[in-house]
């Protein structure tokens, strides 16, 4: 797709039985080499960002191709520009949710906890569209975009500011209020005027978080820190 011209078209598909990490590699940088010997609207196509969901093969592909952070050097630029990798959102809001409900993570912000209890007390309340097929995870219910969208939604963090104790949820309100933004941004057909300063408040709140659980892990040992954040690839 084109960020100058309204044009989308398919470049290429490539039917696998299988796929990994080097095999992706292979395609992906075929298909930036292809790209950029080619001329549309009297221009040369340059390839400036990559979407992919999270798999773990995507996941290896990007920590393998990333040179800093979230982008890596287009060697078949002439310009020298990066390409830039992104996580689908649908995908990325699925992650965020399934930390909240994952045993091998235990999420605290400032200290206080982010609990699926929380929404437990949320659906029990009856108020909201919350119900317990959405806290009830299985492979089929992990992949509806819909019900994650309504279970880290606005309505569920006011539900719990009026009915709970502040200083209980508030961490757990934070979290949904910025997945929310997050996706509200990214999902939204049209921008609102301060769609910026939202996605900067989004990365400073999971920076800041970040940064408080590197702080306190002990360095040389292993303990329950690290668990207390969603992966730092996420």
């Amino acid at each position: 797709s084109s960020i100058e011209r309204d044009i989308t078209w398919p470049v290429a598909s490539f039917p696998l039985t299988t796929i990994n990490r080097n095999k992706m590699s292979k395609l992906v940088w075929g298909v930036v080499s292809a790209l950029s010997k080619v001329k549309c609207c009297g221009k040369q196509l340059k390839v400036l960002y990559g979407l992919a969901d999270s798999a773990s093969h995507t996941s290896s592909f990007f920590n393998k191709a990333i040179k800093e952070t979230w982008f890596t050097e287009n060697p078949y630029s002439d310009d020298n520009e990066p390409i830039f990798w992104i996580g689908d959102p649908p995908h990325m809001i699925k992650k965020l949710r399934n930390f909240l409900f994952s045993d091998k993570r235990n999420l605290k912000f400032d200290k206080k906890d982010i609990k699926p209890e929380h929404f437990a007390a949320v659906v029990n309340r009856a108020e909201t569209k919350l119900a317990h097929k959405h806290l009830c995870l299985d492979k089929t219910t992990k992949m509806s975009v819909k019900r994650v969208a309504q279970t880290l939604s606005s309505e569920i963090a006011i539900d719990m500011l009026r009915h709970e104790d502040i200083n209980e949820v508030i961490s757990t309100v934070k979290y949904i209020w910025h997945c929310s933004w997050y996706f509200d941004i990214f999902n939204s057909k049209t921008l609102k005027s301060t769609y910026l300063l939202d996605l900067i408040k989004v990365k400073l709140f999971f920076k800041k978080w970040h940064d408080e659980v590197e702080k306190r892990k002990v360095p040389g040992s292993k303990t329950e820190t690290g668990k207390e954040f969603i992966s730092s690839q996420t």
